[in-house]
Formats: C-alpha cells, sequence, structure tokens
C-alpha cells in the first residue's frame, strides 16, 4: 500500500451527531481525494470519533473503494466513556470495565493504563467501533504518562502488553503497532517524562523472541512552532543522542507526524517568510503542512480535518512534492 503523505485526524469536536456529520462528510471527500491515512482513538469524542471512521470507510467501499487501501490507526491507553450510552461517566467506567475485571482502580482513577488486560478490551471495542477486523496500526497512546506513574516496572509491563499485540498480529486483528508519543519528544535529558525508545525496542524484540518484530510506527508531535522531534536530542542511538525523527529513521520506523499545523495562523510574516512556497496559495495552515510533511523521516502528517474545507486546502498539496525547505534546514 502507498501511503499519502498527508493524514486525516479525528480528535477534536463535540460528542454529538453535528460533529460526526462534519467528519462523515470530511472523510469521504479526504478518501475520494486520495488522502488514505486515518488516525483516531477510543477517546477522541467518546468513541464516536472511532465510529464515524468505521462508518466513512464503509462508504468509501460502497462506492468501490477497496478496504486495503485505507491505513486506518487507532490508540489505546486512555479510559474513554461511550457516549452511547446514559449511564454517568465514572458509573460507566465501573461497571463495564473495572468490576469485570479490564482495569484496576487505581487506573481507572487516573483514566490512563497500559496494561495487557485493559489493552485487549480496549483494542476489542475500537474494532467494535470501527466495524473492523483488522487495524492496519494500533497505537499505545502517551505511554510516557505511564512511565511517570509506574517507573522501573513499566518495561516489564511493555513487554507483557508488546506480546499481547504480537499475538494479535499473528490472529489477524492488527498490522503493526507503535507508540503515539508527546511530552517525551519535548523532554530534556533530565525530565521524567523522557521515554527512552531503544529500550522500547528492547521490549519489542523480548515479547517477539526477537528482531522480527511489529513495532514499527511512531507518531509524535512536530509543526514549525514546536519542532522538538527534528531538535532535541534526547534519544540514544548506539552512544550517539539523537532526536526522535533520527533515531525512528535509523531504525526503519514509519513516523505519523500530529499537531502539523498547530498555530500556524499565529505566525509573524518573519516566520512566515521561512515556510515552503506551495504555489498558488499563501495559506499559513498549507504552508505550514508542507513544512511538516516535508520534513525529513516524516511520512505522514496529520491534521485534524472536521470541515470539509480544510480537507481541499490540504488536498491543494497532492500535486506539491514534500521537500526540504530553507526552514527545516534551518532548524537542523
Amino acid at each position: 500500500m502507498s501511503l499519502s503523505t498527508i493524514g486525516i485526524g479525528t480528535h477534536r469536536g463535540d460528542a454529538d451527531e453535528f460533529t460526526d456529520a462534519q467528519y462523515l462528510e470530511s472523510l469521504g471527500v479526504a478518501l475520494d481525494g486520495g488522502i488514505n491515512v486515518i488516525d483516531t482513538a477510543i477517546n477522541y469524542r467518546a468513541m464516536r470519533a472511532e465510529r464515524v471512521v468505521g462508518r466513512a470507510v464503509q462508504s468509501y467501499i460502497e462506492r468501490g473503494g477497496a478496504r486495503e487501501s485505507v491505513f486506518v490507526t487507532t490508540k489505546g491507553g486512555f479510559v474513554p466513556h461511550d457516549s452511547s450510552d446514559s449511564r454517568p461517566a465514572a458509573v460507566w467506567v465501573q461497571e463495564e470495565l473495572v468490576q469485570p475485571g479490564f482495569l484496576d482502580p487505581a487506573d481507572a482513577l487516573v483514566r490512563h493504563c497500559l496494561r495487557k488486560d485493559w489493552i485487549e478490551e480496549s483494542l476489542r471495542r475500537s474494532l467494535n467501533n470501527l466495524g473492523l477486523s483488522q487495524v492496519d496500526a494500533y497505537l499505545l497512546h502517551n505511554p510516557e504518562r505511564f512511565f511517570v506513574r509506574t517507573g522501573a516496572e513499566f518495561w516489564r509491563i511493555l513487554t507483557e502488553t508488546f506480546s499481547l499485540l504480537e499475538d494479535k498480529v499473528a490472529e489477524g486483528q492488527l498490522r503493526y503497532y507503535g507508540l503515539a508519543l508527546w511530552d517525551a519528544i519535548r523532554a530534556d535529558l533530565r525530565s521524567p517524562s523522557l521515554l527512552p525508545l531503544a529500550k522500547a525496542l528492547e521490549c519489542a524484540r523480548l515479547a517477539a523472541g526477537g528482531a522480527r518484530h511489529h513495532f514499527r510506527i511512531l507518531e509524535m508531535p512536530l509543526n514549525v512552532n514546536d519542532a522538538s522531534a527534528l531538535r532535541r536530542r534526547n534519544q540514544l542511538v548506539q552512544g550517539r543522542w539523537v532526536a526522535a525523527l533520527s533515531f525512528a529513521s535509523e531504525h526503519d520506523m514509519f513516523v505519523l507526524a500530529s499537531a502539523s499545523v498547530a498555530r500556524a495562523g499565529t505566525l509573524g510574516q518573519r516566520s512566515r517568510s521561512r515556510l515552503p512556497v506551495v504555489p498558488g496559495t499563501e495559506d499559513p495552515y498549507v504552508r505550514a503542512l508542507q513544512f511538516t510533511r516535508s520534513a525529513p523521516g516524516v511520512g505522514c502528517a496529520l491534521v485534524g480535518m472536521r470541515r470539509v474545507e480544510h480537507v481541499r486546502s490540504a488536498l491543494k498539496l497532492s500535486t506539491v512534492t514534500p521537500e526540504c525547505s530553507d526552514a527545516i534546514i534551518g532548524l537542523l
């Protein structure tokens, strides 16, 4: 499968039917226009995001598209609420997740967990929400939060969860798995949020019994306002400190860039002048998206697009080749 260098995210918006309709339309336009990477998560809009993605993919198939041509990524870790259930969120979590034994009470209290029992249940619910038998990538959501809470125990838990995900690959429920990072990308060497990715790779090797693991995806924030993934050298590779994007490249991992156009509209004239030139538009968001998708090591730049006009703006880049601009070279 050839993946588009722009993907559509589904995080923002209210948990209501109006937002569902917006996303359903924008996802359809995106898929028809050649954007074939969709990013979602079980906690986005209280599970409504996954359900809309599933409807959009099914509609695309009914229009003649192939399921195999769409790369669907979802995430587990945060404890959601189900918007289709009338019970209060705390009651729903207690009765649906804690009492059956999927979730420890302490993890339920902070609404985040990466233990294998919860991840297995989270994946089951995600597949049901999406109406799919398989997701292309399943990411552990903000693992640094769990790392800060669990300390040295984290690596044992991560190995167990990776082992579960390797089993799910073998069962055909997912193709790849990975980590969706946030604070870890910006962390300095003294920060408790600094997650050593080399140790995560070792956990994957242990889980798979060797180098043929399926830990192939990293998601991380990158935009013109926050280029930590390019600049912050907080990962160790063979005795060298490198930035997260370089780590991913050296280990042949596919990178999804999140928050790709964050605050692009707030850029001053001087900063805007450094953005890549995009023929036919001066839109700072489109130019900022071109910046992110052109960064070395980025496979796909994700951008939340619940409005069709945002999708059409992003599609202006479909004929523009990603290229390393002066702004990126300056950051490097």
